[in-house]
Protein backbone atom coordinates (compact mmCIF):
# COMPACT_ATOMS: atom_id res chain seq x y z
CA UNK A 1 0.00 0.00 0.00
CA UNK A 2 1.47 3.35 -1.00
CA UNK A 3 0.72 6.62 0.76
CA UNK A 4 0.43 9.93 -1.05
CA UNK A 5 3.62 11.15 0.63
CA UNK A 6 5.49 8.37 -1.20
CA UNK A 7 6.24 6.23 1.83
CA UNK A 8 5.44 2.55 1.63
CA UNK A 9 3.54 0.51 4.16
CA UNK A 10 0.18 1.20 5.66
CA UNK A 11 -0.86 4.59 6.91
CA UNK A 12 -1.21 3.24 10.42
CA UNK A 13 2.26 1.61 10.38
CA UNK A 14 4.04 4.83 9.48
CA UNK A 15 2.09 7.07 11.81
CA UNK A 16 3.65 8.07 15.12
CA UNK A 17 1.84 7.20 18.35
CA UNK A 18 -1.23 5.74 16.66
CA UNK A 19 -2.03 8.76 14.50
CA UNK A 20 -2.68 8.64 10.79
CA UNK A 21 -0.22 10.76 8.81
CA UNK A 22 -2.83 12.75 6.89
CA UNK A 23 -2.19 16.01 8.77
CA UNK A 24 -2.75 14.09 12.03
CA UNK A 25 -6.46 14.65 11.59
CA UNK A 26 -7.75 11.57 13.38
CA UNK A 27 -6.40 9.00 15.79
CA UNK A 28 -6.26 5.41 14.67
CA UNK A 29 -8.93 3.05 16.00
CA UNK A 30 -9.03 -0.76 15.92
CA UNK A 31 -12.19 -0.72 13.81
CA UNK A 32 -10.78 1.96 11.53
CA UNK A 33 -7.62 -0.07 10.96
CA UNK A 34 -9.69 -3.18 10.18
CA UNK A 35 -11.87 -1.28 7.71
CA UNK A 36 -8.87 0.14 5.86
CA UNK A 37 -7.10 -3.23 5.79
CA UNK A 38 -10.20 -4.87 4.30
CA UNK A 39 -10.64 -2.13 1.72
CA UNK A 40 -7.01 -2.39 0.66
CA UNK A 41 -7.21 -6.18 0.32
CA UNK A 42 -10.41 -5.97 -1.73
CA UNK A 43 -9.31 -3.13 -3.97
CA UNK A 44 -5.76 -4.38 -4.60
CA UNK A 45 -7.09 -7.74 -5.79
CA UNK A 46 -9.54 -6.02 -8.16
CA UNK A 47 -7.10 -3.46 -9.59
CA UNK A 48 -7.18 -3.17 -13.38
CA UNK A 49 -4.24 -1.18 -14.78
CA UNK A 50 -5.81 -1.10 -18.26
CA UNK A 51 -8.86 0.73 -16.86
CA UNK A 52 -6.71 2.91 -14.59
CA UNK A 53 -4.91 4.67 -17.46
CA UNK A 54 -8.02 6.40 -18.88
CA UNK A 55 -9.15 7.32 -15.34
CA UNK A 56 -5.81 9.02 -14.69
CA UNK A 57 -6.06 10.81 -18.03
CA UNK A 58 -9.62 11.99 -17.30
CA UNK A 59 -8.39 13.54 -14.04
CA UNK A 60 -5.51 15.15 -15.97
CA UNK A 61 -2.90 13.09 -14.11
CA UNK A 62 -3.72 14.58 -10.71
CA UNK A 63 -4.49 11.23 -9.04
CA UNK A 64 -3.35 7.64 -9.45
CA UNK A 65 -6.15 5.10 -9.87
CA UNK A 66 -6.48 1.35 -9.40
CA UNK A 67 -8.90 1.08 -12.32
CA UNK A 68 -12.04 0.21 -10.36
CA UNK A 69 -15.25 1.95 -11.43
CA UNK A 70 -17.66 3.38 -8.87
CA UNK A 71 -20.23 0.55 -9.05
CA UNK A 72 -17.71 -2.26 -8.59
CA UNK A 73 -15.85 -0.20 -5.95
CA UNK A 74 -18.98 0.19 -3.87
CA UNK A 75 -19.82 -3.51 -4.25
CA UNK A 76 -16.29 -4.52 -3.22
CA UNK A 77 -16.41 -2.21 -0.20
CA UNK A 78 -19.83 -3.48 0.88
CA UNK A 79 -18.67 -7.10 0.68
CA UNK A 80 -15.35 -6.37 2.40
CA UNK A 81 -17.00 -4.57 5.31
CA UNK A 82 -19.83 -7.05 5.85
CA UNK A 83 -20.09 -8.23 9.43
CA UNK A 84 -18.22 -5.32 11.00
CA UNK A 85 -19.89 -3.39 13.81
CA UNK A 86 -21.35 0.06 13.24
CA UNK A 87 -18.67 2.75 13.55
CA UNK A 88 -18.74 5.63 15.96
CA UNK A 89 -17.63 9.13 14.99
CA UNK A 90 -13.99 8.41 15.90
CA UNK A 91 -13.93 5.32 13.67
CA UNK A 92 -15.40 7.25 10.73
CA UNK A 93 -12.80 10.00 11.12
CA UNK A 94 -9.99 7.43 11.36
CA UNK A 95 -11.14 5.59 8.22
CA UNK A 96 -11.56 8.79 6.24
CA UNK A 97 -8.13 10.11 7.23
CA UNK A 98 -6.43 6.79 6.51
CA UNK A 99 -8.14 6.45 3.12
CA UNK A 100 -7.17 9.99 2.19
CA UNK A 101 -3.54 9.23 3.04
CA UNK A 102 -3.42 6.45 0.43
CA UNK A 103 -2.39 7.15 -3.15
CA UNK A 104 -5.15 5.62 -5.24
CA UNK A 105 -8.21 7.79 -5.70
CA UNK A 106 -10.54 4.83 -5.12
CA UNK A 107 -9.52 4.80 -1.46
CA UNK A 108 -10.42 8.45 -1.10
CA UNK A 109 -13.81 7.79 -2.69
CA UNK A 110 -14.31 4.83 -0.33
CA UNK A 111 -13.42 7.00 2.66
CA UNK A 112 -15.99 9.58 1.58
CA UNK A 113 -18.61 6.85 1.07
CA UNK A 114 -17.86 5.45 4.52
CA UNK A 115 -18.41 8.86 6.07
CA UNK A 116 -21.97 9.22 4.74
Amino acid sequence: MQRRDGAGGSAAEAAPAGLHPDARIAPSTPLGDEVVARLVAAFESAADPARAAPMVAYMKGRFPFLGIGSGPRRSLAKAALAGLPAPDETDVAAVTAACWALDAREYQYAGADYAV
